[in-house]
């Protein structure tokens, strides 16, 4: 992953926000009609709405610990291959240095297609 710059970050998470925000407003003013200004109790949908988020985060933390689990034991599988290939270990080494994934996935697949 490529560093960015605080105006990077904020910039993209901004068109992120911008890109779905909108249609997102729009689906729930379609499914609840009103004026959010009107409604009655915004405090307890804003309680509900965060309740919901907490499940949302506590799954996507899951999900993230089994995906660094696993690229935990791909990494240990390719250095218990590339030990009895010094090249590939050196190019292994290089890529782990620089965590460039994408490469490393490019490389493997180059090998296959040259078998």
């Amino acid at each position: 992953m490529s560093k960015r710059t605080p105006d990077q970050i904020r910039d993209d998470a901004m068109k992120a926000f911008n890109e779905i925000a909108p249609k997102k407003y729009d689906n729930g003013q379609n499914e609840h009609g009103g004026l959010l200004d009107e409604r009655k109790d915004i405090l307890a949908d804003c309680r509900d709405e965060t309740i919901d988020l907490w499940f949302y985060l506590e799954s996507a933390r899951r999900q993230m610990a089994e995906k660094d689990a696993e690229i935990a034991t791909l990494r240990e599988a390719l250095k218990i291959m590339a030990r009895d290939n010094r090249k590939a270990c050196r190019i292994l080494d290089k890529l782990f240095a620089r965590c460039d994934w994408d490469a490393l996935a490019r490389g493997i697949m180059d090998k296959e297609a040259n078998k």
